[in-house]
């Protein structure tokens, strides 16, 4: 009953789901650091750690584009391996790919503009 088309469903749906997982995490980090930085912590770390954030960010929506692209395919086009009672689980994954993808871009800004406070506190403690 539940052929291959399923298994694919089922193993890029556990991945999908790993990468919300990383999501909270990476969220709970900038809480963590827009909390230092409004504090007034200005050190090296904090830079070094704002900088990580936005590295890892840029990597996951590296790592998940390409997901988003291929599942957008096999939802548009007639494909001979995907049986139609498959394909309203398959569009839910794009959904969620593309909600990743949303989530990572509003962090990247969110992160940007964390460096931006950052770079002013300490430009201001400067002069």
């Amino acid at each position: 009953r539940n052929g291959p088309d399923y298994l694919l469903y089922a193993l890029m749906d556990l991945m999908i789901d790993h990468y919300f997982a990383v999501l909270e995490q990476l969220g709970d980090d900038i809480d963590k650091l827009e909390d230092d930085i409004m504090q007034g912590s200005t050190g090296q770390p904090t830079l070094q750690q704002l900088y990580a954030l936005k590295r890892e960010l840029a990597t996951l929506r590296r790592a998940v584009w390409p997901l988003r692209d291929m599942l957008g395919s096999i939802t548009r086009e007639e494909m001979p391996l995907i049986q139609p009672a498959t394909q309203p689980f398959l569009r839910d994954l794009y959904d969620h790919v593309t909600q990743v993808i949303e989530t990572t871009d509003a962090y990247r800004d969110l992160t940007a503009s964390l460096l931006d406070v950052y770079l002013s506190t300490v430009s201001n403690r400067m002069n």
